[in-house]
């Protein structure tokens, strides 16, 4: 019996991570959902003689007090192909490169195999991932890479291939053609009728067709992809107090902005290097909890006193530290703070815990121009001021 491989190489067959499949726990159909036939054609695909061209266009849509919600719209030149619209369920990490490739999957499983295929892509770096870096980003298993199953699939399904499938970037072709123009026009009707409607549509990513042989290269695999792999497959569970405050600054931002956004954006609005290290590494903590106060104290006896806040006999967590306390010094630095805030930009708007660990998503009332620049004041500003109130209190009670 012939080993099952992606080449004729034997060496593409010595792979590891192969059961772990990245970002598993993402884009599983909930249990109350019903089941799911979308890689499923309604009938199979008969083969059309002359070239076809595909379109998948992906579109969103701000919803005020919610995420925003993405769709797309599949159609092609085949006749027999079925017009379609999806509206991405909120199960499925929501961009538009992930309702594109989706897109992508359903065009291709209602396309033959043999017949000549040409797809035009929106997104640059979905261009890139088909084309230059699709070897790449097979041989390190997708590790590390987001909605990695909607990706395995379509390289998979372009693998089934039996004729030429080419691929051009919609900023290389002309919209404006009678050609080009009506299919494209076609595709972007379709996903705004998607991402309108009420319910989204059951997608359920396990249900997606897998290659035979999965994971990393071992010929290319390299010290920190391993290490990657491992870290991947041995996700923890999230710490309760990290998900209370994660949520805490989501509702923070979402009645200050009217957007609710992603954990993943917070987490990457830590790391800008507007803050210093001892700034972030400080933001970091009160995002896990993980300052020695408040609470921390109430189970260790004989050291509950330290619970509690010597000035104001409360309990002593970051939000009091920061806002609530007695201490002169608290209201004088966040007095200064403001000062120093133009009167151009509106008001000051950070005035809680969430708002200050959410400070780089907030919405920031001024021209375009100055928006890059505002937030990084901003974010001096405030991250300065609550890690010197933070110094401050420690000078005091250590």
């Amino acid at each position: 019996m012939k080993p099952t491989t992606l080449s004729n190489n034997i060496a593409d067959s010595f792979r590891v991570f192969t059961k772990y499949i990245p970002n598993d726990h993402v884009g599983l159909l909930p249990e109350d959902i019903p089941e799911s036939h979308f890689f499923t054609p309604t009938t199979p695909p008969l083969p059309n003689q002359g070239d076809v061209t595909l379109v998948s266009a992906p579109t969103y849509l701000k919803v005020p007090n919610d995420r925003s919600r993405h769709g797309f719209g599949v159609c092609s030149t085949d006749p027999q192909f079925p017009a379609i619209n999806i509206r991405v369920p909120t199960h499925i990490h929501q961009n538009k490169i992930t309702a594109e490739a989706l897109g992508l999957i359903y065009g291709l499983l209602n396309t033959h195999t043999s017949t000549p295929l040409r797809i035009i892509v929106y997104s640059k770096s979905l261009y890139l991932a088909l084309t230059k870096k699709r070897e790449e980003l097979r041989n390190c298993g997708l590790i590390g890479v987001r909605n990695a199953r909607i990706l395995q699939a379509l390289f998979h399904l372009l693998d089934l291939r039996q004729a030429q499938t080419a691929f051009r970037q919609l900023s290389d072709i002309n919209p404006m053609s009678c050609h080009w123009g009506q299919l494209l026009h076609k595709a972007e009707a379709l996903a705004k009728d998607g991402v309108n409607k009420e319910d989204a549509d059951q997608i359920d990513l396990s249900k997606a067709p897998q290659p035979p042989i999965c994971g990393a290269k071992l010929t290319t695999l390299t010290q920190s992809l391993a290490t990657k792999g491992v870290r991947a497959s041995q996700a923890l569970k999230p710490r309760k107090t990290t998900e209370k405050i994660t949520d805490l600054v989501q509702k923070a931002i979402l009645n200050q902005s009217g957007n609710l956004p992603e954990k993943d954006s917070i987490w990457r609005a830590i790391k800008t290097k507007n803050y210093t290290r001892r700034e972030r590494n400080f933001l970091f903590l009160a995002m896990h909890g993980a300052q020695r106060i408040g609470k921390y104290w109430t189970n260790i006896p004989g050291y509950e006193d330290r619970a509690i806040c010597n000035h104001c006999n409360e309990i002593e967590d970051m939000e009091h530290i920061l806002f609530k306390c007695n201490r002169p010094n608290q209201c004088s630095i966040w007095e200064e703070a403001a000062k120093m805030w133009p009167n151009s930009y509106g008001h000051f708007p950070v005035d809680s815990l969430g708002l200050i660990l959410g400070c780089g998503l907030l919405k920031i009332k001024v021209k375009q121009e100055q928006m890059e620049s505002a937030k990084r004041l901003l974010q001096i500003l405030v991250s300065t001021t609550a890690h010197h109130i933070w110094k401050l209190r420690n000078e005091s009670v250590i």
